[in-house]
Order: structure tokens, then sequence, then C-alpha cells
């Protein structure tokens, strides 16, 4: 059931924006592996734990989203939140 605020994409397009979050969580992670290393590693393991915790999640979920039959907006819009907050911690972990 839809409210007023929450409206269903099409589904093609539903598809594409789900396919295109779930990749750039892939890069995301693909990106973190490649410089979790040395001092990284070392100084920042907390820190680089809970993101690799966050990051984990949110590309199960969006895989969830993307075999359910459930693509609202508000889902869609929730997990392009986490990924710019996962850049950002990215950003931070990479200072």
């Amino acid at each position: 059931m839809n409210t007023s605020t929450e409206k269903s994409l099409p589904p093609e397009v539903s598809i594409l924006a789900t396919e295109l979050l779930v990749d750039k969580f892939y890069a995301l992670r693909k990106a973190f592996e490649a410089v979790y290393s040395g001092k990284l590693r070392c100084d920042k393991y907390e820190d680089s734990r809970a993101f690799t915790i966050a990051l984990n999640r949110a590309i199960f979920q969006a895989n969830q989203l993307l075999l359910s039959e459930d693509r609202a907006l508000s889902n869609t819009q929730n997990l392009e939140t986490q990924l710019k907050r996962l850049k950002k911690c990215f950003l931070h972990l990479m200072n």
C-alpha cells in the first residue's frame, strides 16, 4: 500500500535504479578493499570494521530489494542515503 508521500516507480525504472545502486555499493567495496592495508588496517581498525559491516548490510539490502517485488521509492531513497553516508565514511577512513 502506498501513502501519499510514497509512490512506486515503474518496474523498469525501479529495477535500473536498484541495479545502479548495487553496482555503486560493489564499486565502493572494491575501492575500500584496494586501500585497506598497512596504516589503515592498524590505526583505524574499529572504524574500518564498522564501515565494512555497514557496507555489507547495505549491499545485502540492495540485493534483497532487487529480488523483491516491492521496489518503493522510499526504499530506493533509503539506499541512496546509505550510499552517501558510506562514501563520507570511506573518505574519512582515507584521511
